[in-house]
């Protein structure tokens, strides 16, 4: 359809995932001397991406045999920076007002689902690992335990296995179903049991339950989890408020409530913090910190039985989903002076996905076929 060979195409597209239009069109003209536009790669990119949830759709889910006995899923928000729309020439005010911020966003919905094997820790543990506090001999420790592993073949605890990344701007409703999609077409059977982490997101959890239970996977979970390091920011919040960043106090302090949590006493650390509002003579910016701490963990109390996750072996922070955000999203489409369309954006995402979860010559292969049975359908036909 388009007078670019294919090769050439995935060639443009596979610089255009990575950086600027113009710099993947300038990147192949150095190389071939052959001059390109940017509009090219980026009406590919609408072509490109539009053809990922169907390869997707047909694509074979991860080998059993490379699978870990649980299924984890996770999900977070990042915003895109949007092109504004025109002015009207009949605009009386085209400069921005006061307080008006330059550019619009909208929230790019990032999912994840992984397999991972439990492999349970202590409070103890953990609280060591928060609070930097794992002594020389405990790190060369867990060096040589990592080393055993890998001279076994063996992956880390609880490391993901096969992860599936995809991100969209359709919103959290559409981002959920292709998710639960996903899981079935991973775990046919419905023998996995599932484990889900999420940073405290109301309305992540609540769309994300819905999805779950339409399709019938709600029963299959065994823990909705909030991820700890957005617990800990609280606490040290609330112990900065209480004592200051440099008082020795403030990392006891924060120290104990973590120990508390990890052990399951979610409401003695709520209590706590209630007491210190009413009993002690408080600041109003260290009442604020406070009150924010409290709100927060009665909110996600039933997303805090750490002591369950950790006997378990459960993952128990989402940094899986925070790194694919910023690979996915912030490393291609926040770069300096960046605006987007919804339509690019989208189709960016997409193609960016494929990249990302390591399916990129493949998918092509599947991209190159479709397009041919597009363009020729009965040559198509007479060769199959």
């Amino acid at each position: 359809e388009r007078k670019y060979s294919y090769l050439l195409q995935q060639w443009l597209q596979a610089a255009a995932s990575e950086s600027d239009y113009r710099e993947a069109a300038a990147r192949l003209h150095e190389v071939f001397g052959f001059p390109l536009v940017a509009n090219v790669p980026q009406r590919l990119t609408q072509a490109v991406g539009a053809a990922v949830d169907g390869y997707y759709a047909q694509a074979a889910a991860p080998a059993a045999a490379a699978e870990g006995t649980h299924l984890a899923v996770t999900a977070d928000g990042k915003g895109v920076r949007l092109q504004r729309p025109r002015a009207a020439s009949d605009d009386p005010h085209p400069r921005r007002g006061k307080g008006e911020k330059r550019g619009l966003k909208k929230e790019a919905i990032v999912t994840v689902d992984y397999s991972f094997d439990p492999v349970p820790r202590t409070p103890a543990e953990m609280v060591d690992l928060c609070m930097r506090g794992r002594t020389a001999a405990a790190c060369q420790q867990r060096r040589d335990q990592r080393q055993q592993r890998r001279a076994e073949g063996l992956p880390e605890p609880r490391a993901p296995q096969q992860p599936h990344v995809r991100g969209t701007l359709a919103g959290k409703e559409a981002a959920f179903e292709s998710l639960a999609h996903r899981l079935h077409r991973r775990d046919p059977e419905g023998r996995k049991r599932l484990v889900v982490l999420l940073d405290g997101a109301a309305a992540l959890e609540t769309q994300l339950r819905a999805r779950l239970e339409a399709h019938g996977l709600l029963a299959r979970v065994e823990a909705f989890i909030v991820d700890l390091w957005h617990v800990s920011e609280y606490l040290w919040e609330a112990g900065t408020a209480l004592f200051g960043e440099t008082h020795p106090e403030r990392n006891r302090w924060v120290e104990d409530q973590l120990r508390a949590l990890l052990h399951g006493r979610v409401g003695r650390v709520i209590g706590g913090l209630r007491q210190r509002v009413t009993k002690g003579r408080l600041r109003p910016a260290q009442r604020r910190a406070l009150d924010k701490a409290i709100t927060y963990f009665r909110n996600h109390r039933h997303m805090m039985a750490y002591h369950t996750y950790l006997a378990r072996g459960y993952p128990i922070a989402t940094g899986v989903v925070e790194g694919a955000c910023n690979s996915l999203v912030n490393d291609r489409m926040e770069q300096s002076g960046m605006r987007w369309s919804v339509t690019g954006a989208e189709a960016m995402l997409q193609q960016r996905a494929v990249k990302h979860n390591g399916d990129w010559e493949d998918f092509w292969a599947y991209y190159m076929a479709a397009e041919r049975r597009r363009l020729y359908p009965h040559t198509a036909k007479v060769a199959a």
